[in-house]
């Protein structure tokens, strides 16, 4: 029964990245995600149901859009991949177990798969349009609010000092934000940054947050590194994903975790 359910997730999971990989495109297009139907972004012809299966359809067709023959760069079955894979590695740290299911657990495995979501849609958009969407912060938010709802009734270890000067320091950000950001018509990408960083604290544990933060910090020096070496000074001055990084560095933190 559990590897049925593990089976079950990793499909799930594999349409989730597939939803990603949607919600990543349209969301800075200010485009529904659900009442618009699937479409190609080169051609923009409708896709059916047979185009739109993940993995499969992709293979099925030569990484290639089955009307107008354009390449499907490989990063969105792997994101796919990824995320089925995710989901399983997730029940499975939680030792969620279709024969005797508690709901704790399934609570928290859920609550980790929606930060998964969060997280990934941070990193698709911000690698696409150099941008983090304050819609996707505000999704962020609302599923941190209720893993602190969670841990408040049910978690002995919940430190409300450290919660108070997260949301403390939240508040200050969106404050200056709103105050200086509108006002004075500037970029807004460090602010949510900050606020990326912040919901990361609340959501993880402090020590997670700071290994993340250590990791990102390790990838832009190599990344920089990189970049000084092989490309060209024009090249090498194209605006840095942070958000994109960091979404990584909470990944990989998270994979040290479960294999330790």
């Amino acid at each position: 029964m559990t590897i049925l359910l593990y089976i079950i997730l990793f499909i799930m999971g594999i349409y989730i990245g597939s939803f990603v990989s949607t919600a990543a495109h349209r969301i800075p297009l200010n485009q529904s995600l659900i009442k618009k139907k699937s479409y190609c972004p080169k051609c923009n012809h409708k896709l059916e149901f047979a185009d739109t299966v993940p993995i499969i359809s992709y293979i099925i067709y030569g990484g290639r859009c089955r009307y107008c023959k354009s390449k499907i760069s490989p990063r969105y079955i792997l994101l796919e991949l990824f995320t089925g894979i995710a989901f399983v590695f997730i029940a499975m740290f939680f030792e969620v177990d279709a024969t005797k299911c508690e709901w704790m657990q399934v609570f928290q495995m859920a609550l980790a798969m929606l930060y998964l979501i969060f997280i990934l849609l941070i990193a698709e958009i911000d690698r696409e349009k150099q941008t983090i969407d304050t819609r996707v912060l505000i999704y962020g938010t609302i599923i941190t609010i209720f893993k602190l709802i969670f841990e408040y009734h049910y978690d002995n270890s919940f430190n409300a000092r450290s919660v108070i000067i997260n949301l403390v320091v939240l508040t200050v950000i969106l404050l200056v934000d709103v105050v200086y950001t509108q006002r004075k018509n500037r970029h807004e990408y460090l602010f949510n940054l900050l606020i990326f960083i912040v919901l990361m604290n609340i959501f993880l544990t402090e020590i997670v947050a700071i290994m993340a933060i250590i990791c990102t910090l390790l990838i832009i020096f190599f990344r920089l590194l990189l970049a000084k070496i092989m490309t060209s000074k024009k090249n090498s001055q194209k605006e840095l994903c942070v958000a994109q990084y960091l979404a990584l560095s909470n990944i990989i933190v998270a994979l040290i975790i479960f294999f330790v």
